[in-house]
């Protein structure tokens, strides 16, 4: 078989291309054997047609799966360019709507999100609810209410001689502000946590799977060092011991502790 190109598609086609050209050239022997005519006289003959059928058909199966292949990749290329071009359309919005430094919050945030979907907890279902779209939307609309307040008020701050009245708006404009960032915040910090800790369960499955693999070497080691040692077949101790798995189960329930934390805060209507 050749090796294996760059190109997904054509390794594919390459890969069907044999196949039908072995299947195509046994069958056609087959047929040739048991209900073979007498126009093409001579087992050589026949064999020949037999291949020449089998490559033919490869060749023609094998160039279609190449082009559905390509097609597919051409799409999933076009896919790819729209999305990022939809990111950069809404990263440039957002920092027009959000300002710099809450456009970043906000970047980071979604990454924090990307990062626990694309975990192996996640992948296995370990993690249960990995939806934060609701939370995303509510960090997005109080950061920029915060941001478009902090703009009008910062123009109205920088007027000559400013009343009584322009302090007291200002004030409460603060406060507000403050308020808004705040349970913004606080989501951001809990959907931050959220990724942490799908990050330590990651890194327990991984420790567990490293455990397991050394646990059954140490067995096959003890086992076969005890036959050396004394000449018989040797037994070993099979009482469970400590494991990476409770570390794994106590990431997951931390994991969605916090996620429910994220749900009454939701819940509790913080706008």
């Amino acid at each position: 078989m050749p090796k294996k190109t760059d190109d997904p598609a054509l390794d594919r086609a390459v890969k069907v291309f044999w196949v039908v050209t072995v299947l195509t050239t046994v069958v056609t022997m087959v047929l040739n054997a048991t209900w073979g005519s007498d126009t093409l006289p001579g087992t050589e003959n026949k064999v020949i047609l037999a291949i020449v059928t089998g490559i033919s058909f490869g060749l023609l199966v094998g160039s279609l799966v190449y082009r559905a292949g390509e097609r597919n990749r051409k799409a999933e290329e076009q896919r790819r360019i729209q999305e990022q071009q939809r990111d950069a359309r809404r990263r440039a919005d957002d920092a027009v709507a959000l300002g710099p430094r809450y456009a970043v919050t906000v970047e980071n945030t979604l990454k924090a999100v990307r990062d626990i979907r694309n975990s192996e907890a996640a992948r296995a279902g370990l993690l249960g609810d990995v939806e934060f779209d609701a939370d995303i939307r509510g960090i997005t609309d109080n950061l920029k209410k915060a941001h478009a307040l902090q703009k009008v008020a910062d123009t109205l701050a920088a007027l000559d001689s400013p009343s009584s009245d322009d302090r007291k708006i200002l004030a409460e404009a603060s406060s507000t502000v403050a308020k808004l960032e705040t349970a913004a915040l606080n989501r951001v910090e809990l959907v931050a946590k959220c990724a942490t800790e799908a990050k330590l369960v990651d890194k327990s499955l991984q420790d567990e799977r490293e455990e397991a693999k050394t646990s059954a070497q140490r067995a096959e080691l003890h086992a076969e060092l005890a036959a050396m040692l004394y000449g018989i077949e040797a037994t070993h101790d099979t009482t469970p011991t400590d494991s990476a798995a409770s570390s794994v189960l106590l990431r997951v329930r931390a994991y969605r502790e916090i996620k429910n934390q994220i749900r009454l805060v939701r819940d509790e209507g913080v706008a």
